[in-house]
């Protein structure tokens, strides 16, 4: 996970980026990626699922409120998957 990698204050309705780094050449793979209000361990809501892995993609920040929020991203190639997460809780302010 490149960005984010915590410690932001995010708005509800703006829109930020999410970057990751993947090992695999760029377009031959998948990417879910998800977010949790609760800590790294989840529960996860959905951002997008299975999109072309790109390194990047722009996040409508959701309406809610929280200083424990977390992303995670899955990385699935030829029916093997990787995920991570960003290491430190950033804010939403809905």
């Amino acid at each position: 996970m490149r960005e984010p990698l915590g410690g932001q204050v995010f708005l509800a309705g703006c829109v930020r980026k999410i970057e990751w780094t993947s090992c695999i050449p760029t377009g031959t793979g998948t990417v879910t990626l998800q977010y949790s209000l609760t800590g790294d361990q989840g529960p996860w809501y959905p951002i997008v699922e299975q999109i072309i892995d790109t390194n990047i993609h722009q996040w409508t920040i959701p309406n809610v409120n929280t200083n424990n929020a977390f992303i995670k991203a899955t990385l699935s190639s030829n029916g093997d998957s990787i995920s991570t997460v960003t290491p430190r809780s950033f804010t939403i302010i809905g």
